[in-house]
């Protein structure tokens, strides 16, 4: 119930012009966090990061919601019931080393 409040106000406060969900992972199972961005394309994703500071980034469901210019990677993120949900992200492939393809 808490996670489902939690998860209620975080959608809240994007506005219309704001079209990204927000998403508190800490309570989510990586089942649940994966069906969310299935549902949504992509979401905001918010977590403790190992120094305790909250981390967020920007996942998607795979690699067609990336722009054109950047690839799909996966990311390890910690959730409710294991410390390495593979989410699909979107990067710069120029700024990692990549050429313009």
């Amino acid at each position: 119930m808490q996670r489902l409040v939690v998860t209620i106000l975080l959608s809240l406060l994007c506005s219309e012009a704001q079209s990204a969900v927000r998403y508190l992972v800490a309570n989510m199972s990586c089942a649940e966090v994966q069906q969310a961005l299935e549902r949504d394309r992509a979401a905001i994703v918010y977590r403790k990061g190992k120094s305790g500071a909250v981390v967020y980034d920007r996942f998607v469901d795979g690699n067609s919601a990336c722009p054109t210019g950047t690839s799909a990677t996966t990311e390890g993120v910690p959730v409710a019931d294991t410390d390495d949900c593979r989410l699909t992200k979107c990067i710069d492939a120029r700024r990692f080393g990549g050429g313009d393809h």
